[in-house]
């Protein structure tokens, strides 16, 4: 009985550091909720769902981290590109 409320809590906090993570990557880049949630899973509800209290599946979470890891890479590459053309003009 006491374990299963442990792993509750634990789902918990996962997903609230889901979300926080979530709400910072909107937060930094400017992206809507509408199109992170469409451009990683083709659900342009997700993040309205999570934030609402809605679960999600590993799956989701693994996209979602996927989709947020390259962008903030192909982001970082922009970013060294465009200053490496910058110095060299």
């Amino acid at each position: 009985h006491n374990s299963m409320i442990t792993i509750f809590l634990l789902e918990e906090v996962k997903m609230d550091e889901f979300l926080e993570r979530i709400e910072f990557f909107l937060t930094q880049t400017g992206m809507s909720a509408t199109t992170l949630g469409w451009q990683a899973l083709k659900n342009p509800n997700f993040v309205f769902g999570l934030r609402n209290g809605r679960g999600c599946t590993v799956s989701s979470m693994k996209k979602v981290d996927d989709f947020i890891n390259s962008y903030n890479q192909e982001n970082q590459e922009e970013k060294a590109q465009k200053g490496a053309e910058d110095r060299n003009s």
